[in-house]
């Protein structure tokens, strides 16, 4: 396949359900999705998107041959990964997969720029500062890898990485604290240990620790998104949050492994009315108060209670 531009050439094929669409590769081996678009006019044709992982050409005027020498011309919206790195494309043709399926076998121009500001957003966060540790992003992962009902963990995990606590649902709240020693003690918001009169929340802590055949956030990752391949919506907005906390240290989730069987073993629920706090009655005019507390001894929250809360509870505690 071929554009009429002789400098972009590409090897492509149907993707199997959406046959309109051809998933291929440049003359540089690097991955690209060809989305056809069903109104696709040359006179609309918006402006070219490049950034530094990613560029986008809508409208490309292409030419087809295939095998029996027949030939197919028409638009296609153009996507190419333009880095080298294997795991690169391996993150880019992950994303594509849940972007072709919301997409559908005949998007409009409509859908195809929706999908794109999605896109986006996601390969312009690889470029920025990190919202979280790889450690703090691994325990999360953890949590909702090891639950009961994944999708419910992976929707009501926060929308933005610097949400008061980690996982939000109706009055549900569950807030993850990890740290690399084998002693409990973690940073704490003065805000996460006072909730609102109705709101429940759990803090779980875990001891996570480098283990050189340990797990990788990656696998931790492609085992969630295999649980919710059925709900491609919630499969772009898992995608999302890993790269609006990861940013920058994409490179690192597949390098840095974690010691799984630690993380379960040391895993437990705390209440806040548990864990040592401050006097929450500050002087006026005192706010953002971040506190370290110890939680070694402390009593663990009664987890058939908050089981048969239901909800958020539910999902994500084991019996």
């Amino acid at each position: 396949m071929q554009a009429r531009d002789e400098n972009m050439r590409f090897s492509a094929q149907p993707i199997p359900g959406y046959e309109r669409h051809r998933l291929g590769k440049d003359k540089q081996e690097t991955p690209s999705l060809l989305i056809s678009v069903s109104d696709s006019t040359e006179n609309q044709r918006p402006i070219p998107i490049r950034l530094e992982y990613l560029s986008i050409q809508y409208d490309v005027d292409c030419r087809i041959s295939y095998p029996d020498g027949s030939i197919e011309e028409g638009y296609f919206t153009i996507i190419r990964c333009t880095g080298s790195e294997k795991v690169l494309h391996d993150y880019f043709l992950r994303i594509i997969g849940a972007i072709v399926i919301s997409l559908g076998p005949t998007p409009t121009r409509i859908d195809v720029a929706q999908a794109i500001d999605k896109l986006v957003e996601l390969f312009r966060a690889m470029t920025e500062k990190p919202r979280k540790s790889i450690q703090g992003l691994w325990a999360e992962l953890f949590l909702i890898a090891r639950a009961r009902k994944t999708a419910t963990m992976v929707a009501a995990w926060h929308i933005t990485p610097n949400d008061c606590y980690d996982f939000s649902a109706g009055n549900h709240r569950i807030e993850v604290k990890s740290v690399a020693g084998r002693v409990r003690q973690h940073h704490f918001m003065l805000e996460q240990l006072c909730p609102p009169a109705d709101t429940n929340v759990l803090i779980a802590s875990l001891f996570v620790e480098h283990a050189g055949s340990g797990t990788s956030v990656m696998e931790l990752i492609e085992s969630i998104r295999l649980r919710i391949s059925k709900h491609p919506d919630l499969v772009l907005q898992f995608d999302r949050m890993i790269a609006l906390t990861i940013g920058k240290y994409w490179r690192y989730a597949s390098e840095e492994r974690f010691d799984r069987e630690l993380a379960e073993e040391s895993l437990a629920f705390f209440e806040p009315c548990a864990i040592p706090m401050i006097n929450p009655s500050l002087p006026t005019g005192v706010s953002s108060v971040h506190f370290k507390s110890d939680l070694t001894g402390r009593p663990t929250a009664n987890l058939v209670h908050y089981r048969a809360m239901g909800g958020l509870f539910q999902a994500a505690l084991r019996r």
